[in-house]
């Protein structure tokens, strides 16, 4: 169960930055403006940046804890088990499981919810949604590899849409929106940081899939790169909303984003953004992939349970979802549960784990030294 992993199934140090990113730049990306401006206004950027400090943090800390384990324990349900025990332990993973499945089914839904409000209001989401979890399925039963190598292209469609994005509508971008700047309260900007950071829940995958990265030394910088230019994607997207519309009209744009492409006008294309979405089905599909992978390593690492039938049983509780999850309330509902979780879990837990590491290391430090001191000569 703690066998290094075999080379065979490893992934070079760059793949870092791609598999960050895909999991940090979600479906979000659509909305989170609306989110941020209407708690923190033109100063929504401010809480951008505190957010992105948060995010840099979390992933030292995360590196530290998988640098202080034993050879063959550095991942997340190893690392439970050693800290907590067997029972409760088990009973964490099990939580960070149900967390990856319930993220996953949220992206999924989220998208369909665009395509549906956006594109095909009357569309029955049922074949859409088959097609969809039919590519999960043979994307996650490729291996990591498989998983890996779409998160490139993932990353490679979304920037291939932001320079677009920015190259189109620059002429129409109104600097004078940003000023004046900070004058909301330190507690809203505070607020809004914290709705900014959870569109960055994500990052904890690092804790899973950080076996499986050869020269694991040299990804470390990669995966700093990948926030900082998360960071600058959101930064960007932020400023070319904040600077194309007032705030006024922000609070009262649903996807922002997609506001904003669709005034694009390209030669033979009159609706730019049906060609957007149908490029964000490939990122969707990685951070899909790379979520349900990350619950089916824990199901496989804590409880023995093959990769496949855990996937198996999470198709299984993605089809049961779908007949619960039907109205746009519902999905709002699915989308709170997720991010009060993922802030106990991300958040808060990781810091815990971070200075509870810590703590044991000085402690077995001291008792190796007091061993020694103990000692004849």
């Amino acid at each position: 169960m703690n066998r290094p992993v075999s080379d065979k199934f490893t992934v070079s140090p760059i793949h870092m930055f791609f598999l960050i990113y895909v999991s940090l730049v979600g479906i979000g990306m659509m909305s989170f403006q609306h989110d941020l401006v209407s708690i923190a206004g033109a100063d929504a950027w401010i809480a951008t940046l505190l957010s992105l400090l948060v995010v840099f943090i979390l992933i030292w800390m995360m590196f530290r804890i998988l640098e202080m384990q034993p050879p063959g324990q550095e991942h997340l349900a190893a690392i439970n088990r050693r800290y907590f025990g067997n029972v409760l332990g088990r009973t964490l993973n099990i939580i960070f499981v149900l967390y990856f499945v319930i993220g996953a089914f949220y992206a999924l839904r989220f998208y369909l919810e665009v395509i549906q409000v956006w594109i095909f209001p009357l569309m029955n989401l049922w074949p859409i949604s088959l097609l969809i979890l039919a590519l999960a399925y043979y994307l996650v039963t490729g291996g990591f590899q498989t998983v890996a190598a779409l998160c490139f292209w993932g990353t490679l469609f979304m920037l291939i849409f932001v320079v677009t994005q920015v190259v189109m509508v620059f002429p129409y971008l109104h600097g004078r929106n940003l000023l004046p700047v900070y004058v909301h309260r330190t507690s809203e900007i505070i607020q809004a940081s914290r709705t900014m950071c959870q569109q960055f829940l994500g990052c904890e995958m690092l804790l899973v899939f950080y076996p499986y990265i050869q020269s694991r030394e040299k990804s470390r910088k990669w995966a700093y790169w990948a926030v900082a230019h998360s960071g600058f994607i959101y930064l960007l997207v932020l400023f070319i909303s904040l600077t194309y519309f007032t705030p006024n009209q922000m609070d009262k744009l649903l996807w922002p984003t997609l506001s904003i492409i669709s005034m694009i006008e390209l030669p033979l294309m009159q609706r730019t953004e049906y060609m957007v979405l149908t490029f964000w089905l490939v990122k969707l599909l990685a951070n899909i992939g790379l979520t349900i992978w990350a619950s089916c390593q824990l199901l496989k690492k804590d409880m023995n349970i093959k990769p496949r039938i855990g996937l198996g049983w999470i198709m299984g509780v993605f089809m049961v979802l779908m007949f619960f999850v039907t109205k746009p309330s519902q999905l709002k509902g699915l989308s709170v549960l997720y991010n009060q979780t993922g802030e106990y879990l991300v958040l808060l837990f990781i810091p815990f784990l971070f200075v509870l590491s810590q703590l044991l290391r000085i402690w077995r430090r001291g008792n190796k030294n007091s061993t020694a001191d103990d000692t004849p000569t």
